[in-house]
C-alpha cells in the first residue's frame, strides 16, 4: 500500500477535476431547466409548482449520473483514453493490448464509474491494490498509465490523426497565402 504513488496522485487529482467538470455541466443544466420551468411553467396553479420543484432534486441526480456517464464515454472512445481531468494530469487509460480504447471499453468503464458513484467509497480502491487499480479498470480490462513514460506505445485515435491532418492543411493553406499576398 504505497499510498505516495505519484501516479496514483495524478489519478486522484485527474478525478477531481473531471468530477468539478461534471457538476458545472450539471448545475449549468439544471440552472437551465429551473429557468425554463419559471418561464413555461409560470401559469400552472402554486401546487403544480410545488409537485414540480419537489421531483426537481430527483432529477437532479439522474442528470447527473446521465452527464458522468457521457462525459467519460464520450471522452475515453474518442480521445484514447483522455478525459479533460487525465489530459492536464498526463494519465491516459490504455488496455491490456496498448491498442486504441473500444467503444465497449469505454461504455463499460463508464458504466462502472457511474454505477459505483452513490458509493463513493468505492472509488477509492486504488489506494488500498497491490496493482493499484480499481473497479472500473478490473471490469473494463484497462490501466491508468503515466503517458510521459508510456508515449512510444500507445497509437493516436482515428479522430486525432484527421484533426492534426486537417490543422496541417489549414496551416500549408496559410503559408501559401501568406507567400501569394508577400509576391504581389
Amino acid at each position: 500500500m504505497n499510498y505516495f504513488n505519484p501516479i496514483l496522485k495524478k489519478r486522484i487529482n485527474a478525478f477531481t477535476v473531471d468530477l468539478a467538470i461534471i457538476i458545472s455541466m450539471n448545475y449549468f443544466l439544471m440552472a437551465s431547466f429551473t429557468n425554463f420551468l419559471k418561464v413555461v411553467f409560470f401559469h400552472l396553479n402554486i401546487a403544480t409548482q410545488i409537485y414540480i420543484i419537489e421531483k426537481f432534486n430527483m432529477m437532479n441526480s439522474v442528470s447527473l449520473l446521465g452527464i458522468m456517464f457521457a462525459y467519460f464515454s464520450i471522452f475515453y472512445y474518442t480521445t484514447n483514453g483522455k478525459t479533460m481531468g487525465k489530459m492536464i494530469f498526463n494519465l491516459q487509460v490504455s488496455n491490456n493490448l496498448n491498442e486504441e480504447l473500444s467503444l465497449k471499453e469505454s461504455m463499460i468503464r463508464a458504466l462502472t464509474y457511474t454505477l459505483l458513484s452513490p458509493l463513493a467509497f468505492l472509488l477509492s480502491m486504488p489506494i488500498f491494490t497491490k496493482d493499484q487499480k480499481g473497479i472500473p479498470d478490473y471490469f473494463s480490462k484497462t490501466e491508468v498509465i503515466n503517458i510521459t513514460t508510456e508515449m512510444a506505445k500507445i497509437p493516436e485515435t482515428e479522430f486525432q490523426l484527421t484533426l492534426i491532418d486537417c490543422m496541417n492543411e489549414n496551416s500549408d493553406d496559410d503559408t501559401i497565402h501568406e507567400h501569394d499576398s508577400k509576391a504581389a
